[in-house]
């Protein structure tokens, strides 16, 4: 792990070097520098946040989120696989404490509370960007950890906009997405689909058997398909309305765990997403109003028959069903001032129904909600925010939810920013932990959190380099952590029975570097996080003052990439530190930890114009280095594979 952060550090020291020793070669041409002024605006200064960079959205334009995401400093994957579960833990807290935002609906299941990053294809996002701890408020509640916003937009200044992404990969894998986008000054439609198929039989290591030997994974096909259909319409400079629609089917089959021996079972889940939305923007001259109503329907169907015996254990259905109402008013009361407000309204109706055991549930939940903010800028270099957010959830209104933080210009050149944010946060039980049958406990109280935030960022730009480095530092307590355990009558039970404390820090570094035909671009970040339980469930509990499982103390991640003419190279690495499985955090049985891994990605690829015609290929090897790991205990992941991908848009 040292020498690995040597390497990043190496490689950041570079990025400053480089473009002092080109300034001296004898072919160059001396010119005045050119200092490049960073402004942030009074809205966002404050606010933890982070945005994707458009090369790894390009890299993994045929990709998942979760594989997009493993680059995000202090966000965690738990992946079961390709084309399996993936869920998202920001700063050490768990997959519901993540929400996500789909143009402003929120994609989290009402019943189990988190989501599914394996199922959301990056084809369809214009633009990420992460809101960390307390700054998520402005969006909602619940996300103690964080927030990921996704958003599509339409691109008014391309009459005409054809592109067509194809990749062939291994293990049977087909990959297949278009975008048609045409429209004027007025009206414009933007329609995108994608297929994604995979036969998903790559060999692995299993060290769950004895002897240890090589198998091939079997029972994991996965299939993937949808369209989303968006119309913009301008009535004139001061409206604005979107039509979106998103439908998506996919089914996979569920393999056994590495363990598994005895009877051949089949396991298969199909999942099918609606959603729409529908949004009206008004641009009245003294900021922004929008009204927004949108959509969410959900349906999935799981199966698990044991074939041998001839004995089907589970057959379910569950669906969902949701409506979000959004108002919002982002204004300007000066050249300082900034306010916004908002209302929502929520109504969902979810259930789920075992064939099987004939049990089940029906329930629907009422919400709404409030915030109020203001951001202020004092002088030239300080801006000061406030927040309140007040939620009422089935009859009941949670405590309120206030944030308040800073923004520093240290200096005046805009080049350096410290700032600062504490804030209080409510996440209310899911579904399942309220109404599941057995074990659903109806008296659980709402999660509820103070997250502390300090972030330190500074930019540097010349002619030839743009250079970022940020630290963050926080901390959060949340209370009543809501955890399933057993009990005397072999099932499991939710309960609030935890208290968590979460620290840490991460490092993030990015250069720009350009000379002649030649660009550079370098980012690196290392995140360190420890969250541990403080408190005790039981009397012979083990896990207080422990690690939580599936949390690493240590990641890092980074690419290289550089660029000539029509060519491109690019070399990204992920680490990620051990993993406790167990809440004991026991050292001395290799089966209570996952090892630490490293995986490298190599991405060689080249562009072609011919006329309005612009065809690129890629050749990229994952896992270059075929490294056998686990991102979850028994469930195997890819070694060394490949993938073709040829890009054609008009």
């Amino acid at each position: 792990m040292i020498r690995f952060l040597k390497i990043l550090a190496y490689f950041a020291l570079s990025a400053a070097i480089i473009p002092v020793a080109a300034a001296t070669d004898a072919d160059t041409i001396h010119i005045d520098g050119v200092e490049i002024i960073h402004s942030i605006p009074v809205s966002k200064a404050p606010l933890i946040s982070a945005g994707m960079d458009s090369i790894s959205m390009d890299l993994m334009s045929g990709r998942s989120l979760s594989e997009l995401l493993a680059y995000q400093p202090a966000i965690h994957i738990k992946s079961a696989g390709r084309g399996a579960l993936s869920t998202a833990s920001f700063r050490g807290t768990d997959a519901s404490h993540t929400k996500v935002y789909w143009n402003g609906i929120k994609l989290n299941s009402p019943m189990l509370g988190q989501v599914d990053f394996s199922l959301i294809p990056v084809w369809i996002i214009d633009d990420l960007s992460i809101l960390y701890g307390g700054s998520s408020l402005k969006e909602g509640s619940g996300a103690l950890g964080g927030a990921v916003l996704m958003e599509s937009s339409g691109d008014w200044q391309k009459p005409l906009d054809i592109s067509l992404n194809q990749e062939i990969a291994s293990f049977g894998t087909f990959s297949t997405q278009g975008r048609l986008s045409a429209g004027d000054d007025k009206v414009r439609s933007d329609t995108r689909l994608y297929r994604n198929h995979s036969d998903n039989n790559y060999p692995f290591v299993n060290t769950d058997i004895l002897p240890v030997q090589e198998q091939q994974l079997e029972q994991a096909a996965f299939s993937k398909g949808g369209v989303l259909q968006e119309i913009y319409f301008r009535p004139g400079d001061m409206h604005e309305l979107s039509l979106r629609l998103w439908y998506q089917e996919a089914t996979r089959e569920l393999p056994p765990l590495m363990s598994q021996e005895g009877a051949s079972r089949e396991e298969r889940q199909t999942d099918r997403n609606l959603r729409t939305s529908m949004e009206w923007k008004m641009y009245p001259g003294f900021g922004t109003i929008s009204v927004r109503s949108g959509y969410s329907g959900s349906s999935i169907h799981y199966f698990l028959i044991h074939s041998d015996l001839d004995y089907k254990q589970f057959d379910s259905e569950s669906r969902e069903n949701s409506l979000y109402n959004t108002i919002k008013a982002d204004l300007r009361t000066g050249k300082k001032t900034r306010v916004q407000l908002r209302t929502d309204l929520n109504m969902h109706d979810a259930g789920i129904n075992d064939l099987v055991s004939k049990q089940g549930y029906q329930h629907q939940r009422n919400e709404a909600g409030f915030m109020a903010s203001a951001h202020r800028k004092f002088g030239e270099n300080w801006v000061l925010y406030g927040l309140i957010r007040q939620e009422w959830v089935d009859g009941s209104w949670l405590p309120v939810m206030p944030s308040t933080g800073f923004s520093y210009n240290i200096l005046d050149n805009n080049s350096l920013y410290l700032r600062g944010n504490l804030s209080r946060n409510y996440n209310i039980p899911s579904l399942n932990d309220l109404y599941w049958i057995p074990g659903g406990n109806p008296d659980l109280r709402p999660e509820n959190s103070i997250n502390s935030d300090l972030s330190l960022e500074y930019r540097l730009g010349t002619e030839r380099m743009m250079f970022k480095g940020i630290i963050n530092a926080f901390a959060a307590r949340v209370e009543d952590w809501i955890l399933w355990k057993p009990t005397r009558f072999r099932y499991w039970e939710a309960e609030n029975i935890a208290s968590v404390f979460s620290r840490g820090f991460d490092l993030q570094l990015g250069a720009d570097i350009s000379k002649g035909d030649w660009l550079m671009t370098l980012k690196a970040s290392y995140a360190y996080t420890r969250s541990t339980n403080e408190e005790s469930p039981g009397t012979n509990d083990q896990s207080r003052g422990n690690q939580l499982i599936y949390i690493p103390v240590h990641a890092a991640n980074g690419y290289l990439n550089l660029t000539r003419n029509a060519y491109f190279f690019n070399w990204s690495v992920i680490h990620t530190g051990k993993r406790y499985t167990q809440p004991s955090n026991e050292d001395h049985d290799f089966t209570e930890y996952l090892n630490p891994y490293t995986l490298h990605d190599l991405h060689l690829g080249k562009s072609w114009n011919i006329g309005r015609t612009k065809t690129g290929l890629r050749f990229t090897v994952y896992n270059l280095f075929n490294t056998s790991y686990q991102a979850v205990r028994s469930r195997p992941m890819p070694m060394r594979n490949y993938a073709l991908t040829i890009n054609i848009g008009i």
